[in-house]
């Protein structure tokens, strides 16, 4: 046996002698082992018979016979990164033997980019998935993976930890604190998630502590946000003077009383005979508001959009022994918006241990997090929120009256902006807060070699608190607010999920390598809400928002409640072979129900199956490392619809259902109405998906290929499909009516070498592309259009054999140049010189409804991001750079800056080049004045090509070790974010959010909160 001693050493990299932190050193053949610390050292004890197996990821394995050594150094050389474990449901295995769609995401890659979330970090990091967020602090993301399965939900699941959750903000987590992330892009690897898994899975493993000496890390930045673009429109009221009279002279119109002649009345409002209405009154603004025009211009966007500041604060401690090791972790995000007053505020702590005792493994893995926030008013997408308010302002209207008031548009010709600073100063104290605790605890035994039997018990507890406070609007061209009224809302939802699974894994004669997984899973979450408001609060503050009818109206009194209730069980297999690293075979089944439908399709079974095969045994090539070609298919569900889908809800109120049955006029009898439709026969949407991939690596593991194609196909769609007026106004059931599919390929390359001692280069470029369409509506339908509220009428349609939420209007023939074209045209509304002239598709010499076409869509054709990476001694360069091609944006903006909707401001073009006789080439209608030149119906016009490239991030870095001759190392780094835009759409960001708005009604641009620039500078110590 040996006497036992300890063994020391250093592991360094052979390409640069720099020390590998956290390599692992074992014993082989047994469960000794420990990690290498800052300085890349290690101790462990063994005896002189024993082989130390050393090991790192992305380098080559080495064995070290210890004989009679006591120090050992060893450099790693760079290898095939295919080796590495990855977590992809429930368990784990090599990345090597995966013959599925995953895709691996890079976290050193996702944490140069500073963001509140996950979400916001995923862009470009893994092919296949798209990612829209907006500008706005701690916004929530829509994440697409491989296109739009649904008509109802195309979020992924995520699973943090083996925790299952649906949350597309995933602000509340720390990014800091992901150790991995893998994205399963296909039914073969998603199946194991059955029926929450058709939109795919996204599955993050935070930090564990490793054995080792102590380990601590604080990394910090600060830096300076801007929005990326700002809008070309009018800010001198001398040059909107201009504009106004030739629109209206162009419209035929009177030009307003304000903007005649060459210069402008002193007060367009109020009485200067007469005091003023001082800022200090109780109600502001409900006296003599004395308003003076602007005689130079407001520059609105100067006014309500600035630099912002944004920094982030993380401090993370771990360490352990062979028997126990920890994780723990703080940090603080603070992101101030680039709108006045918005701002994201998180807290969050982690702690993740675990223990073993024998054959006995325990732990836990939870988070807490606080987070305070304000966005902007109405949201994005929103005609009154500060965005379009902003746009729509006309510079000629000051931001105060005489009296310190806020100013308004109250003259003739003004329009109908509302002041958005006023706005904005309303709203800063409506601050949300949310809190969350997040996690599991789980024990796992080894009942025999190679059994596991583990339970988890997961957890999602939290609690939210919004409020509302709504302000006199005397200011505004028309008033519609009088009274201060104020309203807030607390919720609380939990949700638990106890998983049990057993894992078997032998390998026999040394080629056959079996793996099989067997687990059951249970879930269920529930949530309360209630809310309540009060109107005409007689004095009004921060320190008086509450619910008390001393307060205001009692009269006014309003309060209501909900909540909702969720069940989840499912049964689960799954089963891996390997033969001789050459055959793969995987096959999985899952069979789930659902409280969400009714007892005849409550279960749904969903199987997949996959198969590999390593041509790399048939190759005789030192350049081929690797090559495996592999398919699967499977099958998945979606349950994303109201809990209470199944079943007929009744409600009432005193407006609605109660009645005064005595005749009496003082007393009302309860009664109830039928509020929202039921489905008993309601089942899962099902998606079938076929894979096709293959995976190569070149050259030692220096270049790597992975190349899929797929087709999928959603069946039974499940969607709220509008009844016929005579069915009440109950809302309707989701129901099984459509199918859709979704054709196309993604790939990820790779160069990662060491080309000198002292420069190394990593690169990597993701390719997506999908083709979503529309295969059938229903039974007695072809299509159905989108009611997004849109005031031109219908923009979007869903139409077999189209796109999901496809453009829909008007085909744009030019401008009409002469009333000659205009008396040889087919009849069109409000045709005249200078006007839009629109296509009569059908021939029938009218241009109306029948007229309309599919104008684009807001899907790419294309995407892709080129991550890239430079070392030179200790300096190192990373560069992100995001493409999307032949996605098109419904610029709903247009109606204000180019038709001047509501007499709104516009673009300078608009001044500038607009179509007249002298300007016959202009693709700029003529002057439109309030729009009344019959230009706002949804047309081509609107639509716009929003392909764009943009430098998403670009940081240069200094590392210094052994500070001093101690173990300190630091990290120093500048860094620049969306620094670089190439795009010829003429809108604020061609990056637009799709998030909350509903997938049928994307792609339209109405005051969307544009993306942030900045400019960074951090540093990374750690000891």
């Amino acid at each position: 046996m040996g006497i036992s001693a300890q063994v020391t050493g250093v592991i360094t990299d052979e390409s640069n002698g720099e020390a590998l932190i956290g390599a692992s050193v074992f014993v082989k053949g047994t469960n000794t082992g420990t990690i290498s610390d800052i300085d890349g050292s290690f101790s462990i004890n063994a005896v002189s018979s024993d082989v130390l197996v050393i090991s790192f990821v992305g380098y080559e394995d080495v064995e070290v016979p210890v004989g009679n050594q006591t120090n050992i150094s060893v450099s790693l050389s760079q290898g095939v990164l295919v080796d590495e474990v990855v977590v992809t449901g429930y368990t784990s295995q090599r990345k090597r033997d995966i013959t599925s769609a995953v895709s691996v995401v890079d976290t050193k890659d996702l944490n140069l980019v500073p963001g509140a979330s996950v979400g916001q970090k995923l862009a470009g990091k893994a092919a296949g998935v798209t990612i829209s967020t907006s500008g706005t602090p701690g916004d929530g993301t829509a994440i697409r993976i491989r296109g739009f399965n649904s008509l109802t939900n195309n979020d992924p699941l995520f699973v943090i930890d083996g925790v299952p959750t649906r949350d597309n903000f995933l602000n509340s987590i720390n990014p800091n604190d992901i150790e991995s992330i893998q994205v399963l892009k296909d039914a073969a690897s998603a199946s194991v998630y059955g029926a929450r898994a058709s939109n795919g899975v996204i599955v993050i493993t935070t930090k564990k502590g490793k054995a080792g000496k102590t380990k601590v890390t604080l990394d910090s930045y600060y830096g300076v946000q801007n929005a990326v673009n700002r809008p070309d429109i009018i800010t001198s009221s001398s040059q909107f003077r201009e504009y106004v009279q030739a629109a209206t002279l162009a419209t035929g119109g009177e030009v307003p009383a304000l903007y005649q002649g060459s210069s402008f009345p002193e007060y367009y409002n109020g009485d200067p005979s007469q005091p003023y209405a001082p800022g200090t009154i109780g109600v502001p603004g409900s006296g003599n508001l004395l308003m003076r025009p602007n005689q130079q211009g407001t520059d609105w966007w100067d006014e309500v959009i600035g630099s912002a500041p944004i920094t982030e604060h993380n401090l993370n401690i771990s360490g352990g022994s062979d028997n126990a090791t920890f994780n723990i972790s703080g940090n603080y995000f603070n992101q101030e918006g680039t709108i006045l007053s918005t701002f994201f505020e998180r807290y969050t702590l982690r702690a993740n241990s675990s223990f073993k005792a024998g054959k006995f493994t325990f732990g836990e893995n939870i988070s807490v997090s606080r987070i305070n926030q304000l966005g902007q008013r109405s949201g994005n997408q929103s005609e009154q929120n500060i965005i379009t308010n902003v746009i729509r302002s006309q510079p000629t209207t000051p931001v105060f009256d005489e009296g310190g008031n806020f100013a308004g548009p109250k003259a003739p010709g003004m329009g109908l902006g509302n002041n958005p600073l006023k706005g904005i100063e309303d709203d800063k104290d409506d601050v949300g807060n949310f809190n969350r605790l997040f996690g599991n605890v789980y024990g796992a035994v080894e009942l025999i070699e190679g059994l596991e039997v583990k339970s988890s018990l997961g957890f999602d507890y939290g609690n939210g608190f919004t409020q509302n406070a709504t302000f006199p609007n005397f200011e505004a061209r028309e008033p519609n607010q009088f009274t201060f009224n104020y309203s807030e809302n607390w919720n609380t939802n939990f949700q638990w999920t106890w998983t049990n699974t057993a894992n078997y894994s032998r390998v026999i004669d040394d080629i056959h390598d079996f793996k099989a997984l067997v687990g059951y899973e249970a879930s269920k979450s529930n949530g309360r809400n209630i809310g309540g408001g009060l109107v005409d609060y007689f004095v009004f503050g921060v320190d008086s928002r509450y619910i008390n009818t001393g307060l205001a109206d009692p009269s006014s009194r309003s309060v209501g409640s909900g909540g909702f209730q969720r069940s989840f069980n499912s049964v689960f297999a799954k089963l891996d072979y390997v033969y001789d690293d050459f055959i793969i075979l995987s096959g999985t089944v899952r069979n789930d129900g659902a409280s969400e439908f009714g007892s005849n399709n409550r279960r749904g079974t969903f199987p997949a199956g996959s198969i590999g095969v390593r041509l790399t045994k048939f190759l005789e090539s030192d350049a081929i490392e690797d090559f495996k070609v592999r398919y699967s298919f499977g099958i998945n569900g979606n349950n994303a619809i109201r809990s209470d889908n199944a079943f007929a809800i009744f409600g009432g109120g005193t407006g609605s259902s109660f009645y005064d049955i005595s005749g009496t006029n003082n007393s009302l009898a309860t009664g109830f109405a039928l509020q929202a439709r039921g489905n008993a026969d309601g089942k899962w949407e099902e998606l079938k998906q076929h894979n096709f991939g293959i995976d190569l690596s070149l050259l030692n593991g220096k270049f790597g290929v992975v190349f899929d194609v797929f087709s999928k196909e959603t069946q039974d769609l499940l969607f709220t499909a509008a009844e016929p007026g005579t069915a009440g106004s109950a809302n309707p059931a989701a129901r099984n009516i459509a199918t859709m599919k979704n054709t196309g390929f993604d790939a990820r390359l790779t160069w990662r070498d060491q080309l000198t001692s002292d420069l190394g280069i990593d690169l990597g470029l993701n390719i997506g592309s999908y083709k979503n369409e529309i295969t059938r509506v229903s039974d007695s339908q072809t299509q159905f259009f989108t009611n997004n509220g849109s005031r031109i009428g219908t923009t979007t349609i869903n139409r077999i054999g189209d796109a999901l939420g496809s453009f829909y209007g008007l085909e744009q023939d030019g401008i009409f140049a002469s009333q000659a074209e205009v008396d040889a045209h087919a009849s069109q509304p409000g045709a005249a010189v200078g006007r839009i002239r629109f296509t009569d598709l059908n021939n029938d010499g009218a241009i109306d409804d029948n007229d309309r076409t599919i104008l684009g869509s807001f899907h790419p054709s294309l995407t892709t991001g080129l991550n890239v990476g430079l070392t030179y001694k200790d300096f190192d360069l990373s560069a992100f750079v995001f493409g999307s091609f032949g996605n098109e944006i419904f610029n709903f903006n247009r109606l204000f800056t180019d038709f001047s909707q509501f007499e709104a401001n516009v673009r300078t073009e608009v001044l500038e080049n607009a179509w007249s006789p002298q300007n016959l080439d202009s693709d700029i209608p003529a002057p439109d004045y309030g729009g009344r030149g019959f230009n706002s119906r949804p047309s081509s016009y609107y639509v716009e090509d929003a392909s764009y490239v943009r430098l998403e991030n670009i940081q240069v870095g200094y590392r210094i070790n052994n500070i001093g001759g101690s173990e300190y190392s630091a990290r120093l780094y500048v860094q620049g974010q969306n620094l670089f835009t190439a795009t010829g759409y003429t809108g604020l960001d061609p990056a637009m959010s799709i998030f909350g708005v509903g997938d049928t009604s994307a792609g339209l641009d109405l005051g969307n909160y544009p993306s942030n620039k900045s400019v960074i500078f951090g540093f990374n110590l750690s000891f």
